[in-house]
């Protein structure tokens, strides 16, 4: 990614005018012009339109920008905590931050809530192991793993190209949601009370990883009407308000099937089975890794111990 382009399509985009914005960057406008058109070629889509109105951020332009911010303030988090000082900033122990002798593991962000307990009980039972543990989409952890950066991962696999070993761990279903007020038969024949409402669809990263899930799901259900999200407690929100429905992989809303079940949070659920395709759950890791730290049943243990908790809805 091109920094340079990147915080000057920021800043262009805040001013909205080439003009302004290469005062603020002191530059002069052809050389800011150029920065923003590398960084276009390098995307492959323009970012901004530039007409007699002034500067308006096309289509692509604007749903590049939240994350163009957030990549750019995550680097800047970072660099701060690189540079940071003890005397003046003792609430973070730089060492522990940027501590890798330790195990690091990974767990896609959708299954942290089902999984991350039997981790931290695996953890438990090896007392006083130094351990990380980091939540992201599972197309990252599975860079991060070839990066050898994360030891242990709990990721979904479809259709990943996974170098490192791996235990496959189950099958996870999908699951309709919907509010509870509405009667939907296990045949899916009157889904069509639900038609009237959005589909709430998962952006980027989800969107991206489970293309070929969203894909089928659009086609074999005629979805017409979406909503776009990106946050799991948003969606129970937004159908608890009735304004939605969806479908998603059940492990994402395990720890809130109880208080389905007993109401207490209005959502009927129902399973998909051979309406969707299921979707593959998996433990991968670095072996050798695991044994330099003195772990080499870790990955075995943590799979025992989901299978047997893991309880089927």
């Amino acid at each position: 990614m091109d920094l340079e382009g990147l915080y000057s399509f920021l800043v262009v985009a805040k001013e909205k005018s080439i003009s302004k914005a290469s005062q603020s960057l002191h530059v002069t406008q052809p050389t800011l012009s150029t920065r923003i058109r590398k960084l276009e070629e390098g995307l492959g889509f323009s970012l901004v339109d530039r007409n007699w109105k002034g500067i308006q951020l096309t289509r692509e332009g604007n749903y590049f920008l939240p994350y163009a911010s957030r990549l750019f303030r995550d680097l800047s988090d970072v660099s701060t905590v690189l540079t940071y000082n003890e005397q003046h900033e003792p609430r973070v122990s730089f060492s522990e931050v940027t501590n890798v002798g330790c195990l690091i593991i990974g767990i896609d962000s959708w299954l942290a809530p089902s999984f991350s307990k039997q981790i931290l009980n695996q953890i438990k039972i090896n007392d006083g192991m130094k351990y990380k543990i980091i939540t992201r989409p599972t197309s990252t952890l599975v860079e991060l793993l070839d990066y050898n950066a994360i030891d242990l991962a709990v990721i979904y696999n479809e259709k990943l190209d996974i170098t490192q070993e791996s235990t496959p761990l189950m099958e996870d279903e999908m699951v309709l949601l919907f509010h509870n007020k509405h009667t939907i038969k296990n045949d899916f024949s009157n889904l069509s009370v639900l038609k009237d409402k959005p589909f709430l669809l998962f952006d980027n990263p989800i969107l991206v990883y489970h293309s070929n899930f969203t894909s089928q799901v659009i086609k074999e259900f005629n979805i017409e009407h979406f909503q776009i999200i990106d946050d799991i407690n948003v969606m129970i929100n937004t159908i608890v308000a009735d304004l939605a429905y969806t479908i998603v992989p059940k492990s994402s809303i395990h720890h809130f099937i109880e208080l389905f079940n007993l109401g207490i949070i209005p959502i009927g659920f129902i399973l998909m089975g051979r309406k969707v395709s299921n979707i593959n759950i998996q433990i991968v890791y670095h072996a050798k890794k695991l044994s330099d730290l003195g772990f080499e049943d870790f990955a075995n243990s943590l799979f025992n111990s989901i299978v047997q908790d893991y309880k089927l809805i």
